[in-house]
């Protein structure tokens, strides 16, 4: 039994073929930032954005951690966990993906999926950003989409 479960978790390991994490250090800035305004509006007495900044700032330290945060490229399709999966592991297999894009916002860009028109995403995955230099994610994520999706039409 112990056998069993150590070539599992061993063959769990070589699958995973890439991951992505936050920025480290946009995220301690993050909980610096909204840590400060947290003080500034408990001593105004304003209640509302004080748990408002308290809530950000704790969103900003949990970033940190890198297993409660990370996309993960793997053969059968990408694992993600994140705050709006409650921390939680989800998969999305490759045969549900159509392609992934560039999408810009006010902070930078990052990459999204572009699912195929017959799967309709739930909210954690038609959100799910990818984190990294977004040409350089781009072009990795659209290679193994390439490779691993005709795999799962034969």
């Amino acid at each position: 039994m112990l056998v069993t479960t150590m070539r599992t978790t061993q063959n769990r390991k070589k699958s995973v073929l890439q991951s992505f994490y936050p920025n480290k250090l946009v995220s301690f800035a993050c909980f610096m930032f909204f840590a400060g305004c947290s003080v500034l509006f408990w001593e105004q007495r304003s209640s509302l954005i004080f748990l408002s900044c308290i809530l950000l700032s704790l969103t900003g330290l949990l970033l940190l951690f890198p297993n409660l945060t990370y996309v993960r490229i793997t053969d059968e399709g990408i694992i993600h966990k994140n705050v709006i999966t409650l921390f939680r592991e989800e998969k999305i297999s490759w045969n549900l993906i159509d392609n992934f894009y560039i999408e810009s916002f006010q902070s930078g860009k990052k990459v999204k999926i572009k699912f195929k028109k017959k799967y309709p995403p739930n909210f954690a995955e038609g959100n799910l950003l990818i984190p990294g230099n977004p040409d350089k994610v781009l072009k990795i994520l659209r290679d193994y989409l390439v490779e691993y999706s005709e795999k799962d039409l034969s």
